[in-house]
């Protein structure tokens, strides 16, 4: 019963670590697509296609990396809570 409390402890603050991490990666990925988006601009090349994704890119999830983050550490550490509580 110990390890699989400790295991599942593991894995849940794995997962919280992956989370983050795919969160910063993402807010870089936004700084990368701006940075092209204004060379772009700059170079007065537009492409039709190139806007059309960069629009659907801006409307997505994608570039708000932290909009349900603190929804999910405060789930994962309840979980670790009601674990620790078994």
């Amino acid at each position: 019963m110990l390890l699989l409390i400790i295991g599942v402890l593991i894995i849940s603050i794995a997962s919280l670590i992956l989370l983050i991490a795919s969160c910063i990666l993402l807010s870089y990925l936004e700084k990368w697509i701006d940075d092209i988006e204004k060379k772009q601009k700059d170079d007065e090349v537009v492409l039709l296609e190139e806007d059309d994704f960069s629009d659907r890119l801006k409307n997505s999830v994608i570039t708000h990396p932290f909009q349900y983050t603190w929804a999910v550490i405060f789930l994962s550490l309840l979980g670790i809570i009601w674990i620790l509580l078994l």
